[in-house]
């Protein structure tokens, strides 16, 4: 049985792809960073 890809973006101006797996890592990644440099209006 063949696997199926998933695909988050099309191809980019060098024709490459962005398998879905790694945007989501990446995303999860920015907001991480994110959440952590916000306080969200919490006071310490």
């Amino acid at each position: 049985m063949e696997e199926i890809k998933y695909y988050a973006h099309s191809a980019n101006a060098k024709g490459a792809w962005q398998p879905l797996k790694d945007h989501q890592q990446n995303t999860a990644a920015l907001a991480r960073r994110f959440a952590g440099t916000c306080s969200f209006g919490l006071r310490k």
